[in-house]
């Protein structure tokens, strides 16, 4: 059966080809058509308005019902357009071709051209090999197709085909017991025992081109299967291998567009990209694989681009830690992931401005750090007020703190600086620098009577702090 809907098309291509603007009964796209005055659509069809103007727009939609799956209008759209109960509408944005369009729709949710030419059908296939229901799911877990069979089934197995997704709790089990480790490492299939709350037993099939990852076949088993069923998948693996990497490489193609554009947009460049508002700009460190990592714990389609070899993502101020693409959600999945976060500050109008906030926070950052432009204010004004092309060694203790270190191998200036960061918390300041309170005091010492200077005063630890930063 086929799981592509509008709903999964727009997400699949992302907002840089295809935009929600009304809901409808998120039905199943059986076919991708161009609208035609006094041809009647079918059910399932996805309508296409190519050629059609703003003013026909909402006639055509008042002659379309459902079952039909949805339509489809050349932005932008008149905020006033009502369509009927069930009927779905995107926009497709200035710039991308009907042609292009048209293409991508139909090699997604175009009709099959005979039984083993769709996933669907090949997990059938499947089905019948291992006597037991499966479905077929990309490498970040979102399922793209399953067999008309699901007898037996369970609760984990009705949500992921109803979420399109495993749920999170049973993503979390199969975490724990390393499944998801060895579905990455490696081409063997993976018996996956009886679980609790009903969950029955499991055998994943990776799925793989050359050495990379393109998904899994899970397949609901009375038990474990013998080898000679699992040989006997080798075509049928073939072929949904290769479907998958069609997918993958359409899913590529528009997250390229995406990049472009939202990199034109924190550019300032013109671009008709309309983010969430409001909106934060978060540079992210390490870019390698980040638009890997953020698809599969659910973000399906992110704000990511590269300007200058950072890597930045436009995420939602609102929504929670639940909700794929929020700040909230970034914020929870950097903590998990180790990711080092800088997040410009919040906006719905000033791209460029929350993208620099968020370079120059970035520097600041030490790694697996995750902070905000508002929360990091004062580490920002200290290296701003460092930063003043002039010499501020102009006196003071350090010159002579830093020559001595330099003769003798000693740590004064550090030590001064643990002391100032510390705000003379002797405690603090020896665990800053690993040794033990007793040293850190001595060492304090030994520094005032080899470069005096009074403390106690507050002007003298600001420009002691200031010169500092310079180093």
């Amino acid at each position: 059966m086929r799981v592509i809907t509008v709903s999964g098309l727009v997400e699949t291509l992302g907002p840089a080809l295809l935009r929600p603007v009304l809901d409808g009964a998120d039905l199943d796209v059986r076919d991708v058509v161009i609208a035609e005055p006094g041809v009647a659509p079918s059910p399932g069809d996805l309508l296409l308005g190519v050629g059609v103007t703003a003013q026909d727009q909402q006639e055509l939609l008042d002659r379309t019902a459902a079952p039909v799956a949805g339509v489809v209008f050349r932005g932008p759209l008149a905020a006033s357009l009502t369509a009927p109960p069930g009927v779905a509408v995107a926009e497709v944005p200035a710039g991308v071709s009907w042609t292009r369009l048209l293409w991508l729709l139909r090699d997604l949710a175009g009709p099959g051209e005979g039984h083993g030419d769709t996933l669907a059908s090949l997990a059938d296939d499947v089905a019948e090999l291992l006597d037991g229901p499966v479905t077929v799911e990309d490498a970040a877990g979102q399922v793209l197709a399953y067999s008309a069979r699901q007898e037996p089934s369970d609760a984990g197995r009705i949500s992921s085909i109803v979420g399109r997704r495993i749920p999170s709790d049973a993503l979390a089990r199969l975490r724990t017991k390393g499944v998801y480790r060895r579905l990455t490492r490696g081409r063997e299939p993976i018996y996956v025992p009886s679980g609790p709350d009903g969950r029955l037993p499991r055998l994943v099939v990776p799925v793989r081109h050359g050495t990379e990852l393109l998904g899994a076949i899970w397949a609901i088993v009375p038990g474990p299967v013998p080898p000679s069923r699992i040989s006997a998948l080798g075509p049928t693996l073939t072929a949904v291998a290769l479907h998958l990497l069609r997918l993958r490489t359409q899913g590529d193609a528009a997250r390229r567009l995406l990049a472009d554009r939202l990199r034109a947009l924190l550019s300032g460049d013109t671009c008709d990209l309309v983010p969430p508002s409001p909106f934060r700009v978060v540079a992210v460190r390490p870019g390698d694989g980040l638009g890997e990592l953020l698809r599969r714990h659910g973000w399906r389609a992110p704000y990511l681009t590269s300007i200058d070899g950072v890597s930045y993502v436009l995420v939602a101020e609102q929504g929670d830690a639940l909700v794929p693409g929020s700040w909230a959600w970034l914020r929870l999945t950097a903590g998990e992931t180790g990711l080092t976060v800088a997040a410009g500050a919040v906006t719905g109008d000033a791209p460029m401005v929350s993208r620099t906030q968020a370079r120059e926070l970035l520097d600041l950052l030490s790694d697996r750090q995750i902070t905000t432009y508002e929360d990091a204010w004062p580490r920002l004004v200290v290296r701003r007020a460092g930063a003043v092309p002039t010499d501020l060694l102009l006196g003071g203790p350090l010159p002579a703190l830093i020559a001595h270190d330099a003769a003798h191998g000693t740590a004064y200036v550090e030590t001064l600086r643990a002391w100032l960061w510390e705000q003379g918390n002797p405690t603090a300041a020896s665990a800053r620098l690993h040794v033990h309170p007793n040293t850190f005091r001595y060492r304090m010492r030994r520094l005032l009577e080899t470069a005096p200077c009074d403390l106690a005063s507050a002007e003298v630890r600001l420009a002691l702090t200031l010169q500092l930063v310079t180093l």
